[in-house]
């Protein structure tokens, strides 16, 4: 990778993974808006366990330098944030707070894509040659 796309890699790793960092922290520490959120989409409590974790794992691998699995923090970030997405357009809406998290997850999916392109070769292991 070229150092322009390695900058541009890290920029979107770090916004990506501070947002689900704080995304994660009041589903998983049962913060009464999540736990009303999650019960709105009839997923509570498992369902908000699971997204936190999930999230949680994603900003690990999108955060920690050297593992070489940004590609896969990204994917999961990018999976998660169509779910999230999903249950706005499906369930929750788009005005008032809820839209301001709607807002943050299209943030989320725009630079894990980045971070997923420009880390691919991370994903199809190493060539032989």
């Amino acid at each position: 990778m070229s150092k322009t796309a390695t900058y541009l890699s890290w920029a979107g790793q770090i916004v990506a993974g501070a947002i689900l960092l704080i995304a994660m922290a009041p589903k998983l520490l049962g913060a009464p808006e999540s736990i009303e959120l999650f019960r709105e989409l009839g997923a509570e409590p498992w369902g908000r366990y699971i997204v936190g974790v999930v999230e949680l794992v994603a900003a690990a691998l999108l955060l920690v330098p050297g593992t070489g699995k940004h590609a896969i923090g990204a994917l999961i970030a990018a999976g998660a944030m169509v779910g999230a997405l999903g249950s706005h357009a499906w369930r929750l809406g788009f005005s008032g707070d809820t839209g301001a998290m709607a807002g943050m997850a299209t943030l989320v999916l725009a630079a894990s894509l980045l971070v997923l392109y420009l880390r691919r070769g991370e994903l199809t292991g190493p060539r032989n040659a």
